[in-house]
Formats: C-alpha cells, sequence, structure tokens
C-alpha cells in the first residue's frame, strides 16, 4: 500500500538523483557563439579563448625594493668589520631608463620598479646601507639576483595563459590589461525568460487584497539569472492556464532559457508539465531527489531549456541553484558549470529529518564573521524573511540527514547582489 500511495504521489520511483538531473541539464545545454567586446567591458564574462603574451613581462630587470644597484661581485667580501664601500653615480626612477652603466666600485640609487642600469644584478634595500658623502657603505655580501624582479619571471613572450571558460574577474582584466591584451573574446550572454505562475500572483502597481501575493518570485528569479551572466528578455506572469502557458511558452523559444516558478506540483491547477506538451517542448525528467525542489521540471525545445521550478520561495532558489545554473552555466561556455563548494564548520546541528535512499538535503544557512555556517530555521513555509537572511545553502548528501555542531558541511553561496 506505501509503495502504490508514493508512486501516486510522484514519489522516488519516478524521481532522479540530483547528479543525473545535472547531467542531463549540462549535456541538453549548447555553449553558445562568441562576441569580442572591449577589455573594460568584459568583467564577469566568460573568456572563450587562451592568451598569448607578445612579451616578456617584466620587460627588463627591475628593482623589487627602495635601495641601491649594485654588482654582487663587487661587494662579495664585505662585512660588519669590513664593509665595502661604493661611490653613488646616479638615481633611477621607475619609468625612466637608467643613463649609464655602472662600473666597478660604483652603484646607483634605485627606487622600486625602476629599471636597473647595465653591470648592476642585485638590490641592496636602503636599510641595510649608510649614506655619506655621496657613498654607500655595505657590511655584509649579496647574492646576485636579490631583490631583483627578472625579465620574464612573471611570462616569457609566447607564454600561453589559460583562461578559457574563467570569468574575467577584476584580477583576470588586470592580467590582460599588464600584458596589452584590449579585446576580449567572450561567450554572448544568454537571453532567459522567466515567468511566474499561479491565479494568486497580484498584477499591477496595486496593493494585492488579502487573496494574492505579489509576484516576489519573479522578482527574485530575474535577479538570479542577471546575476549568472544573462539578460533578462522578458519577466512576466501567467495565470493557471494551459492555454496562457503555452501561449508564453511559444513566445519565449527565441531565448536561450525559460525559468519558470509554480504550477509543477502536480495538483489540478499545476499545469505546466501539459502546457509545455501543447507548446511541443519535451520533458526530460520532472522529479528530482532533493529536498525542497523535489518537483522540478526540465524540458527542452529545439536549444530552448525550460528549468521549471517549485513556486515555494526556498525550493525556487534551490532549484534554480542546483538545476537551472548548471545549464545556464554550460551556456556561457564556464570550465565547470556545477555549483562550487565550500566546507565550512556549523555553528549550531543540523536534523533535516529523515531520507529517503538517493536524497540530498538543503537547509538555508548563513556564513557568520568567524567563518562559520549557521544554519536558519524556516518559520513556516514560504518564510521570506530567513530567505533574505539566507546566503548559502548547506547541502547534505544522499543518506545524510543530521549534522553536529563543528562538523564540516558542503555549502553552496547564493548571490548576495552586484551594484549596477
Amino acid at each position: 500500500m506505501l509503495a502504490s500511495l508514493s508512486t501516486m504521489m510522484g514519489g522516488p520511483t519516478r524521481a532522479i538523483p540530483l547528479d543525473r538531473a545535472q547531467s542531463i541539464v549540462i549535456g541538453s545545454a549548447k555553449v553558445l557563439a562568441c562576441e569580442k567586446v572591449p577589455l573594460g567591458a568584459s568583467m564577469g564574462r566568460t573568456v572563450r579563448e587562451d592568451v598569448v603574451s607578445g612579451s616578456a613581462f617584466p620587460a627588463c630587470d627591475l628593482s623589487a625594493m627602495d635601495g641601491y644597484s649594485v654588482a654582487a661581485s663587487d661587494v662579495a667580501g664585505a662585512s660588519g668589520a669590513n664593509p665595502v664601500r661604493l661611490r653613488m653615480v646616479g638615481t633611477v626612477r621607475a619609468g625612466e631608463a637608467p643613463r649609464g652603466r655602472i662600473e666597478r666600485g660604483e652603484c646607483y640609487e634605485i627606487m622600486t620598479g625602476a629599471a636597473l642600469p647595465e653591470g648592476a644584478d642585485t638590490v641592496v634595500p636602503q636599510e641595510a646601507v649608510k649614506v655619506e658623502d655621496g657613498s654607500i657603505s655595505i657590511g655584509a655580501p649579496c647574492t646576485a639576483g636579490d631583490f631583483v624582479r627578472r625579465r620574464g619571471g612573471v611570462l616569457a613572450a609566447g607564454e600561453k595563459i589559460a583562461l578559457e571558460g574563467r570569468r574575467a574577474s577584476p584580477q583576470v582584466l588586470a592580467l590582460l590589461d599588464a600584458i596589452g591584451v584590449s579585446e576580449v573574446s567572450v561567450t554572448k550572454r544568454p537571453r532567459v525568460a522567466v515567468i511566474a505562475t499561479g491565479d494568486e500572483l497580484a498584477s499591477g502597481e496595486a496593493p494585492p487584497d488579502r487573496f494574492h501575493i505579489r509576484p516576489s518570485n519573479l522578482t527574485m528569479l530575474a535577479a538570479l539569472v542577471s546575476a549568472a551572466g544573462c539578460v533578462v528578455g522578458e519577466a512576466r506572469r501567467s495565470r493557471d492556464s494551459e492555454r496562457q502557458l503555452a501561449e508564453r511558452f511559444d513566445a519565449c523559444a527565441r531565448c536561450d532559457a525559460v525559468v519558470v516558478s509554480g504550477g509543477v506540483a502536480g495538483g489540478k491547477f499545476d499545469l505546466v508539465k501539459s502546457a509545455l506538451g501543447r507548446a511541443g517542448a519535451a520533458i526530460r525528467f520532472e522529479d528530482v531527489l532533493m529536498s525542497p525542489g523535489k518537483r522540478t521540471v526540465f524540458a527542452t525545445k529545439g536549444d530552448t531549456s525550460f528549468f521549471c521550478l517549485p513556486g515555494n520561495p526556498f525550493a525556487a532558489l534551490v532549484s534554480f541553484q542546483a538545476i537551472a545554473l548548471p545549464g545556464i552555466s554550460t551556456l556561457l561556455g564556464l570550465k565547470d558549470p556545477l555549483p562550487r563548494t565550500f566546507c565550512m564548520r556549523l555553528a549550531a546541528s543540523i536534523d533535516a529529518g529523515r531520507t529517503e535512499d538517493g536524497w540530498t538535503r538543503f537547509v538555508p544557512g548563513r556564513i557568520t564573521g568567524s567563518m562559520e555556517v549557521e544554519p536558519i530555521k524556516m518559520r513556516a513555509t514560504g518564510d521570506i524573511v530567513s530567505l533574505a537572511e539566507t546566503t548559502c545553502l548547506i547541502r547534505l548528501d544522499p543518506d545524510q540527514s543530521t549534522a553536529s555542531t563543528g562538523d564540516l558541511v558542503s555549502i553552496w553561496t547564493v548571490p548576495e547582489g552586484v551594484a549596477s
């Protein structure tokens, strides 16, 4: 009796493990085409080619300290009792060419980042010398190369830098600028539509009556799509109508992906699956062994992916991060499209309840100032206050339902906003 009831309710007999669902999503998505953009416009985009350095970096031997450039052979016998005295013959500032070479018994005052004069192979920090009457005294020997940034020490001319499939972070932009790259080949931004379903969703700006709610999932999912690096093609609500949903899906077929909230639970007015069929989309899976987010539907029509998520706000967030984001990351050409997993210690214990074989559980969490993760207890279904406090998802692997204070647990971070 229990087995038949589970089947009637769309239980584990129809659901697939999370890693299998992610494999299907990633395998169904095609990396979008590239475009060239100016370096300054590439922030956050996916770099689509490795880069070759056209010249050595640094381009010449540079001083790593403020001090004095010398030949190491001149001070090989220096000691505290028998310091070596060198005559200063000039100063080299960063950004200028040395005006001469040093001969035996000479040195140049040199600034950090300045080019070493010919004949010098070492820099002595200014704290290690005594200066008097245009000369310096050095009381210890030096090794050739001390405090010198060697020519090509960072990059040799013609060296390849592996950047394909990585986000253009501020650090990557600094690297590209340093080696003279002015244009970057990046993936075109996916165009993603967002649809929130439900007759209970209010329309317009007027405050809803007590029987309706504002379409906050629409706002959240559109923001998540944007944070992932996509263009929100449109963000609309739909009534619980198979015809209207199918029309919405048809209109979105020119998008690269569609993210849908609600209408997947299997009730009388949950019509997303039938509307997908009416629109000509093929359902690839419709239940995933994860909680929350079990009722997640993935479908395709041509090259368009449909990610149909639960209407519960936290479940929608989980399903987006676990299912939709890997698909979108594949479209973007990211080298590793799966969510990045970190390990942190728990600030409080978790009991997620008994789980069946193969289930992955997610608990909302916040990262504390002491770099621990604190589980957040949801007050009720649809707790938007706790949702707003969530900065990460604590992932309990299949067959794990409890974790104790101090245990290492896996977490996925969630976007906390990017200034526009």
